[in-house]
C-alpha cells in the first residue's frame, strides 16, 4: 500500500480552502473561453472538478487580504509559491493560467466495519506550465518511465508528473497520473451548467463542478442507506415518543425524496465564488433535465423583494420572504400529500388534511426583531417575529392554524412533558381589525424543574411558553410569535400600507450589489441586530458591549429559477467580515479582574 504524500495532498486542500474562503475581494474575472479551456483538461468521467481560472490573481489578492485581516497562515502570503513548492513545479508554473483539482473517482463503497479510504489516490492536480522540461528539473532524483516522471519535491515528498499539452498532471499515485486523460468536453460541461449556472460562471473566480450523471447511482445508494439506518434507529424509540417518531420519519422521508429528485433530475451542479471590493458571493446552481419534476418547479420565478414592505420597519435580526407566483405549488403539494402515509399519528393526519391549503398561498414574509429589552421575553418568548401570509383563502388558513395548535396537545411527549394550547377568537381589536390570541405552554414535570439551574433562564426567555396574535386583513394573514400589542399593530399597518422593512436602504443596497434579479426568495441576516440582542444578555453577565458600525450591511441570500435551472446565492459584505474579526479580537482581550492566561471569573453564583 502506498504511503500518500501529505504535503502534496495539503496543497490540494489549500486550494480547496481558498475556493471556499469568504475572504476574497477584487480578482480578475474568468471569461467563457478560459473556463472552456480549463474544463477541456477534465477527464470526461470525473465526478468532481475544481477550477481556479487565474492562480496568480488568486495569489496576489490572498496575500493582500491575509495582511489586511492578520491571517496567520504563511501559505496565504504566497499561494502560488507555496503551490509550486508542494507540487515540485518551482520555476515551471505559468502563474496566470488555470489550476484544476480533479477527483477522478469517488471512493469505493466500504463494507461495514472496513477502514475508510482517504481519497488521496483519486485526486490529481493539473497545473499550467511554461516549459515542461523545468518540471522534471525541479524534482530531485527525477526518473521517467512510460511518460510519467517520479521525483522528490523540496519538501522531501515523492510525486508523479506527466505532460498534458501545456499542463502538468501531478499526484501522489503513479497509476492515477499515468492513466489520466483530458476529456476535451469543456463546451459540453458549460452547456450542461445551464443559463443560470453560466451567468455565475461568467463572473466567477473559482468554481466546483459536480458531474451528476457520473455521481447519480452512488448518491442514490447513499441516500437509501442513510434512510434505512435512521428508520432502524427510530424503530427502537420509546413508546411515549411514538407520535414524534412517526412525524420525524415522515419528515426525513420528505427530505430524502427532495434529495433523490435533485440527484435524479440534475444534469450538472456548480458552486461558484466571485467577489468585488464590497463583498464575496458563493453561488450554488443546478440545471435539471427538461420535463423532469424539478424542472417543472423551476421554470420561472417572481420577485420576492416587494414582500418585505409588508413587514414592520424596525431593528431586525433576520428577515426573509418568498414569492410563490410562477411556482406550481399545486403540483408540489399534490406530490407531497401523495407520499404522506396513513395511520402515522394525529399530527401527520392533520398535516395531510391541511397541506392542500398551501396551494392557495401566493407569498410569505417573516422577520425576527430585536426586543426593546429583555423583560418582554418573559411574556412572549425569545423569538419576536412577525409573519405575513398572502393566500386566496385566509379564513381557511387561520382555521388550519387553530387545528394545528389543538392537535399539539394530543401528542405524546417524551420526559413527561405536556403541552397545553389555547386559542381565543376576537381577543381584541387593533385599528378596527379583529385579532385572535393563541398560547402554547410546555409544562415540564416538577421533578425535572426542581433544582434545574436553567429553569429561571428558560422562564425569562419564554422558552417554556409561546404566545402570539393572528388576524386576517384582506387576503393576508398577519401573525406574531409574541403577545406584543405594539408589534402586532405595526405588522397590521405594514401589511396594509405596504411601506415596511423593504424601505431599509441597506437591504436595497445589498440586493442591488449581489442578489439575482427578481429572486423568488430572499433572506437577510443583520449582524447589527445580532449585536443588539447579544448586548442585552451580555450586560447581565458583565460582558463588554459589542459596537456595530453605522450602516453595517446585512449578509444576504437569494434564490431564483429560470429555464429548468435554479440558483441559490449567498453574499457576505467585506464590512461584515471586518466587524466579525474586530468583535472576536475584542473578546480575546483580558477582562477587568482577569490575570493573563487565566479563565474569566464567574459572573453569578
Amino acid at each position: 500500500m502506498n504511503r500518500l504524500p501529505k504535503p502534496w495532498f495539503r496543497a490540494c486542500l489549500l486550494a480547496l480552502c481558498l475556493i471556499a474562503s469568504p475572504l476574497l475581494t477584487t480578482i480578475s474575472r474568468a471569461d467563457e473561453a478560459a473556463l472552456k479551456n480549463a474544463l477541456d483538461q477534465v477527464a470526461s468521467d470525473a465526478p468532481i472538478a475544481v477550477i481556479v481560472p487565474n492562480l496568480k490573481a488568486f495569489s496576489q489578492r490572498m496575500a493582500t487580504l491575509s495582511k489586511q485581516l492578520g491571517l496567520p497562515n504563511p501559505d496565504l502570503a504566497d499561494l502560488a509559491g507555496s503551490m509550486q513548492r508542494k507540487t515540485g513545479l518551482e520555476g515551471a508554473l505559468r502563474e496566470d493560467g488555470p489550476m484544476l483539482i480533479v477527483i477522478t473517482a469517488l471512493p469505493a463503497e466500504r463494507a461495514q466495519g472496513a477502514p475508510r479510504e482517504s481519497g488521496e489516490a483519486n485526486v490529481v492536480m493539473i497545473m499550467p506550465v511554461t516549459d515542461y522540461s523545468k518540471v522534471t528539473a525541479s524534482l530531485r532524483g527525477a526518473s521517467t518511465r512510460e511518460g510519467v516522471t517520479e521525483g522528490v519535491t523540496t519538501e522531501g515528498e515523492t510525486v508523479y508528473v506527466k505532460q498534458l499539452g501545456n499542463f502538468a498532471v501531478t499526484g501522489p499515485v503513479r497509476a492515477t497520473v499515468a492513466g489520466y486523460q483530458a476529456g476535451g468536453a469543456g463546451a459540453n460541461w458549460l452547456t450542461a451548467s445551464g443559463k443560470l449556472g453560466g451567468q455565475y460562471l461568467d463572473k466567477s473566480q473559482a468554481a466546483v463542478f459536480f458531474n451528476m450523471p457520473v455521481m447519480r447511482q452512488r448518491l442514490l445508494s447513499g441516500i437509501d442507506k442513510g434512510m434505512a439506518q435512521m428508520e432502524k434507529q427510530m424503530g427502537s424509540a420509546p413508546a411515549n415518543t411514538a407520535d414524534q417518531a412517526a412525524m420525524a420519519k415522515v419528515m426525513m422521508a420528505a427530505y430524502a425524496d427532495v434529495a433523490k429528485n435533485f440527484v435524479r433530475d440534475a444534469e450538472m451542479a456548480v458552486v461558484t465564488l466571485d467577489a468585488s471590493e464590497m463583498g464575496v458571493a458563493l453561488t450554488g446552481a443546478a440545471q435539471f433535465t427538461a420535463g423532469s419534476k424539478l424542472a417543472g418547479y423551476t421554470a420561472k420565478s417572481s420577485a420576492a423583494a416587494p414582500l418585505f414592505n409588508q413587514l414592520p420597519n424596525r431593528p431586525y435580526i433576520m428577515a426573509w420572504s418568498a414569492n410563490a407566483d410562477g411556482l406550481d405549488l399545486k403540483a408540489l403539494v399534490t406530490d407531497v400529500v401523495k407520499d404522506l402515509p396513513d395511520n402515522a399519528g394525529p399530527m401527520v393526519a392533520l398535516i395531510k388534511s391541511k397541506l392542500p391549503l398551501l396551494s392557495d398561498v401566493t407569498s410569505y414574509a417573516q422577520a425576527i426583531y430585536v426586543p426593546a429589552n429583555v423583560q418582554p421575553m418573559a411574556g412572549g418568548g425569545l423569538i419576536q417575529a412577525a409573519s405575513v401570509i398572502t393566500t386566496r383563502d385566509p379564513a381557511a388558513f387561520k382555521v388550519a392554524v387553530q387545528d394545528y395548535l389543538a392537535a399539539m396537545g394530543t401528542m405524546s411527549q417524551p420526559g413527561g412533558v405536556t403541552i397545553k394550547s389555547t386559542y381565543t377568537k376576537d381577543a381584541m381589536q387593533i385599528n378596527g381589525v379583529n385579532v385572535d390570541r393563541y398560547a402554547v405552554d410546555y409544562q415540564m414535570p416538577p421533578e425535572a424543574m426542581r433544582g434545574n439551574p436553567m429553569a429561571p433562564m428558560m422562564a425569562m426567555m419564554g422558552l417554556n411558553a409561546q404566545q402570539g396574535f393572528i388576524a386576517q386583513q384582506g387576503d393576508k394573514l398577519v401573525m406574531t410569535s409574541v403577545s406584543d400589542v405594539e408589534l402586532m399593530k405595526a405588522a397590521l399597518e405594514a401589511a396594509k400600507s405596504d411601506k415596511g422593512l423593504g424601505q431599509d436602504k441597506l437591504i436595497g443596497q445589498v440586493r442591488t450589489e449581489a442578489l439575482p434579479k427578481d429572486a423568488a426568495a430572499e433572506a437577510y441576516l443583520n449582524m447589527a441586530g445580532v449585536a443588539q440582542m447579544a448586548n442585552m444578555f451580555g450586560m447581565m453577565f458583565g460582558m463588554p458591549p459589542i459596537n456595530a458600525p453605522a450602516n453595517l450591511p446585512p449578509v444576504a441570500w437569494g434564490m431564483s429559477g429560470q429555464d429548468n435551472g435554479a440558483a441559490l446565492r449567498m453574499y457576505v459584505p467585506v464590512a461584515v467580515m471586518t466587524f466579525v474579526r474586530d468583535t472576536a479580537m475584542q473578546f480575546q482581550q483580558p477582562r477587568p479582574g482577569m490575570q493573563p492566561g487565566t479563565a474569566p471569573p464567574p459572573d453569578f453564583n
